[in-house]
């Protein structure tokens, strides 16, 4: 049985890695409605370059980065934050 102090980190590292992925995936549909041509079996490689020109298209349409793009960043900063805390969690207890 987990104990509870690494359970919650372990549970916000699942939880913000699913988020992210969620958002990958709604980029790369954002994308694909823009005539983009997407590969989701290159997802894990080109998902800088998806994100990257999400950025240059909505900023170009809104003057701004759009909110996936916001999104994606906090997932991926709270997948990495968590899964440090996770780490020292496990290496002190």
């Amino acid at each position: 049985m987990m104990a509870v102090p690494q359970a919650i980190p372990l549970g916000a590292t699942l939880l913000s890695a699913i988020w992210m992925v969620v958002t990958m995936i709604r980029i790369q549909e954002f994308l694909r409605g823009r005539g983009r041509k997407v590969n989701p079996l290159l997802l894990r490689i080109m998902i800088f370059d998806y994100v990257g020109e999400y950025r240059r298209i909505t900023i170009q349409e809104h003057g701004q980065p759009g909110i996936l793009y916001r999104q994606f960043v906090t997932a991926a900063l709270l997948t990495l934050a968590s899964a440090a805390l996770l780490v020292v969690v496990i290496r002190g207890g």
